[in-house]
């Protein structure tokens, strides 16, 4: 989808609970590396919150039964649904005709259901639901 979304190319994103992930931090280190602006959701003063040039700070406590979903995934999404609604607030037209083209890629493909027939767009009067 980062094809068809007006984001800079030189920004990564890195999101992990414990911070301590070699893997999460080996790849914004690799990414800053390249000169590329690193953002971080996760604990402060990890290795992943050093790591990165921006932080956002994400406390949750965890629960211990593996099989439930934690509260930092919902936590993380919370945040990052926040930032999108930020961000898309400020571009204005250009954010929905973004939105508009990861939607219409996704519902092609059947991952997402299309917007309403009352669309004015023609590529979105085209599409048919999938099974």
């Amino acid at each position: 989808m980062s094809a068809s979304t007006p984001l800079p190319k030189d920004v990564a994103l890195a999101i992990s609970n414990s911070g301590n992930s070699k893997s999460v931090v080996g790849a914004i280190e690799i990414a800053r590396s390249y000169g590329a602006a690193t953002i971080a959701l996760t604990r402060p003063h990890t290795a992943l919150a050093r790591a990165a040039d921006i932080v956002v700070s994400v406390v949750t406590p965890e629960d211990t039964n593996a099989l439930m979903p934690t509260p930092s995934r919902y936590a993380h999404m919370a945040v990052i649904d926040t930032i999108a609604t930020g961000v898309a607030s400020r571009m204005g037209k250009r954010s929905r005709d973004c939105g508009r083209r990861v939607r219409y890629t996704l519902a092609g493909i059947g991952v997402a259901i299309p917007t309403p027939n009352s669309d004015p767009t023609p590529l979105t009067c085209a599409l048919t639901p999938q099974d």
